[in-house]
C-alpha cells in the first residue's frame, strides 16, 4: 500500500493523485489554502483525522459509493461526484 504525505504546501490550483495511493497521512495538505480541487481516486481506502486543514478542503472530485465519498460526507468536506471519467 502506498500512502501519501504531502509535498505541496507551496501548489496552488489542482491536485490529483494517482491512482496507487491507498491511504492520505496526517497532515499530508493540512495548512494549504491554495489548493481548490483534490480529485481523490477511488483506490484511496484511509484518510488520516489531520490530513487536512479543516479551513482549507477546498472542493473533492471523488466518486460515487467510495471511501472517499463517505468520508467528505460524513466530514462536512464539499465535494462532487463526477457524471463520467475523462
Amino acid at each position: 500500500m502506498r500512502e501519501y504525505n504531502g509535498g505541496f504546501a507551496e501548489y496552488v490550483g489542482t491536485i490529483s493523485l494517482p491512482e496507487k495511493v491507498a491511504s492520505i497521512g496526517e497532515n499530508a495538505f493540512y495548512g494549504c489554502p491554495m489548493i481548490s480541487w483534490y480529485h481523490i481516486p477511488r483506490s484511496v481506502k484511509f484518510i488520516a483525522d489531520n490530513a487536512f486543514d479543516k479551513r482549507y478542503t477546498g472542493c473533492w472530485v471523488v466518486f460515487a459509493g467510495s471511501y472517499t465519498a463517505e468520508f467528505a460526507q460524513n466530514n462536512n468536506i464539499k465535494h462532487v461526484i463526477p457524471d463520467y471519467i475523462f
